[in-house]
């Protein structure tokens, strides 16, 4: 069969596909995660009519069509530009995975400028800028952070002088009550 008419089955079955949720799940203190259900009385794990519909193969897409997006092409996670360069376009479509925005920013400008899509960027330009935009931010705070601390370096180092002579000026005085004392 061709893919687009596997492509369109796979949707006309999601479709189908009921929501399965755990048994009891209306309970707090239970989530809507699925599990399988292991009671010996348990109807849907009986697979009784008018009780909750369990997973099976009858519900799943197509194998060949599995794993693949709804354009047909299976999403490859890219985490620096060797990948990007490995990705086989005809087939396979790059996804740009969490990786730093200095990363992010080489993986974004190395696909425009080769016009590759990426399956989780939509404006690749725009992206492009926003991120330029937040380093050129971090780098202007990182200078203001440093100009700070230089400036209190240089209101310490003129204070320590300052404290050092009432220092002597307290020792001076020291110095002079014992030679009163001693002269008495």
């Amino acid at each position: 069969m061709n893919i687009e008419t596997l492509l369109d089955i796979r949707e006309q079955n999601k479709k189908k596909k009921p929501n399965f949720i755990r048994q009891q799940s209306e309970l707090s203190k239970l989530k809507k995660t699925w599990r399988r259900p292991k009671g010996l009385q348990s109807k849907s794990r009986l697979n009784k009519k008018g009780h909750r519909k369990t997973p099976s193969h009858g519900y799943s897409s197509p194998r060949l069509v599995k794993y693949l997006n709804k354009d047909g092409l299976r999403e490859i996670l890219v985490h620096n530009l060797k990948d990007l360069e490995k990705v086989d376009l005809k087939t396979s479509i790059p996804k740009v995975a969490k990786v730093g925005s200095r990363n992010r920013l080489q993986i974004l400008e190395k696909a425009s400028s080769s016009n590759i899509k990426l399956a989780n960027v939509k404006d690749v330009k725009k992206t492009i800028e926003d991120i330029k935009k937040i380093l050129e931010e971090r780098k202007q705070k990182k200078k203001k952070i440093s100009e700070k601390k230089e400036a209190e370096k240089k209101k310490s180092e003129s204070k320590k002088p300052k404290k050092e002579e009432k220092k002597t000026k307290e020792q001076e005085k020291k110095e002079k009550d014992k030679l009163l004392t001693k002269k008495q």
